[in-house]
């Protein structure tokens, strides 16, 4: 199998090591999921090499882990360390044979809606509702767009970027923009077509701490490698992971930089290695510590989700969520109601996190015996139904979306097989929902996913 950064995008590898575009393979070819085995279950592909976006784990997007080593498997532990400050997890054990529901919410179909402006070699690295942002990094075209999920082919260039984008927020009049290189916030003005750049700053951190691995004392960094966005009435928040060695899995201390209306950044000094996901809700802020994970995507450390009030940047609680690399794909999708979260996981349990915010219990849907490819999950999009009970999952491993029921963890009719080649750079990536269809990415390309009434 050729090197995953030889496939494509061999500029970004250089720059996001540990992306899952540049994950090392096991070593055999990567199989497509046309064959079946002799035991009538469909046969697990080899590891696909990811390039989704949306905090994904460099790109922001590009945060997870396509490529995994599922020797060393860790499953989320039955009970929280003691100072987790959480209840216990119930398990849901999963069965032997994989249990499929029909409700009158099935998915339908699929088709091709639109190509982004950097065309079918790019790379849509965040899509929200009419608003996405996509990379090129065979032309070194980049691209806020704007698209109409009403029309097809409507996505169209509203600037050319400076640099590759990883995630986009819209904030009022102006857009603000993740880079990971040249490390900062871009923010863009629509109204006059100025384009800010603000290079995140270096912080002296309030008490030393080692690293995830132990290896290196660290007093002072500069924040790189950002995440997920969020925003309240006066600040953005960007969660950055801060990667030291991609060969060993090692993050420096995880932060979270706040920019205030005047473009100075200030920084909240996460527990756990690695934040991911961010979000605003309730008025408190969520943060996804993904925890570290080495090339094989085997989870080093826990993974937790932190609260914090937004005014202060105090720490309000914290609960472990164990050795399960959640929120990788560096997003929290939150229902409706705003009752509870869901979390992909990155350690090929195939494992929802869902986190009741009234009770912060959290109640894992094993998914692993639905999935085509048993052995390699990597959840590299999800989005809620309108009413908050079912979740579109996309497995990028086997290039197919599933919908789960999140009140029973269980499929809801057949999954759709989307991606058609198991073995390039491009797989299922950020998904958005607008009405009850769904929007996702694969490669430079929006795909549209019909659901039933």
């Amino acid at each position: 199998m050729t090197p995953p950064s030889a496939v494509r995008l061999t500029p970004f590898c250089k720059h996001n090591p540990s992306s899952p575009i540049c994950i090392e393979p096991k070593g055999e070819e990567t199989k497509k999921l046309d064959s079946f085995t002799s035991q009538g279950q469909p046969s697990a592909p080899d590891s696909k090499i990811v390039s989704v976006l949306k905090g994904l784990f460099l790109f922001t997007p590009f945060s997870a882990t396509g490529c995994v080593d599922t020797s060393s498997q860790n499953q989320i532990p039955n009970t929280p360390s003691s100072d987790a400050g959480s209840p216990d997890i119930p398990l849901d054990l999963p069965s032997d044979t994989p249990v499929v529901e029909t409700t009158s919410t099935e998915l339908v179909g699929f088709e091709p809606h639109a190509t982004t402006p950097c065309g079918p070699d790019g790379v849509l690295t965040d899509l929200d509702e009419g608003l996405g942002v996509c990379a090129n990094y065979q032309s070194g075209e980049h691209h806020l767009f704007s698209w109409d999920p009403q029309v097809k082919e409507s996505a169209s260039s509203l600037v050319s970027l400076s640099n590759p984008p990883d995630q986009v927020l819209e904030n009022g009049s102006e857009i603000y923009i993740t880079t990971h290189e040249n490390p900062g916030i871009t923010v863009v003005n629509l109204q006059n077509q100025t384009e800010k750049h603000y290079p995140f700053p270096a912080v002296t951190l309030n008490q030393p701490r080692y690293t995830s691995s132990d290896q290196e004392l660290v007093t002072s960094l500069t924040p790189a490698y950002p995440k997920g966005l969020a925003k309240t009435e006066n600040q953005v928040f960007v969660a950055t992971a801060n990667l030291l060695d991609s060969e060993k899995g090692d993050f420096r201390p995880g932060t979270v930089l706040a920019l205030d209306s005047s473009g100075h950044f200030k920084a909240i000094e996460t527990f756990g290695y690695n934040p991911t996901g961010i979000a605003v809700l309730n008025d408190r802020l969520f943060v996804v510590s993904t925890g570290a994970y080495d090339k094989k995507g085997q989870a080093l450390t826990d993974s937790f989700l932190e609260i914090y009030d937004p005014i202060s940047h105090e720490r309000l609680e914290k609960i472990n969520l164990g050795k399960s690399a959640a929120g990788i794909s560096g997003e929290i999708n939150v229902s409706d109601d705003r009752k509870k979260i869901i979390l992909p996981t990155g350690n090929n349990s195939g494992d929802l996190l869902v986190v009741d915010l009234e009770s912060l219990q959290v109640t894992p849907h094993s998914l692993k015996n639905s999935m085509a490819s048993q052995n390699r999950i990597f959840f590299s999009g999800l989005q809620l139904t309108e009413d908050g009970r079912y979740s579109l999952v996309n497995n990028f491993n086997d290039g197919q979306s599933y919908l789960v029921d999140l009140n029973t963890g269980k499929l809801v009719g057949a999954p759709l097989s989307i991606d058609p080649d198991l073995t390039d750079a491009n797989g299922l990536g950020d998904t958005v929902r607008v009405g009850k269809d769904f929007y996702l990415g694969l490669g430079g390309q929006i795909m549209q996913v019909r659901t039933t009434e």
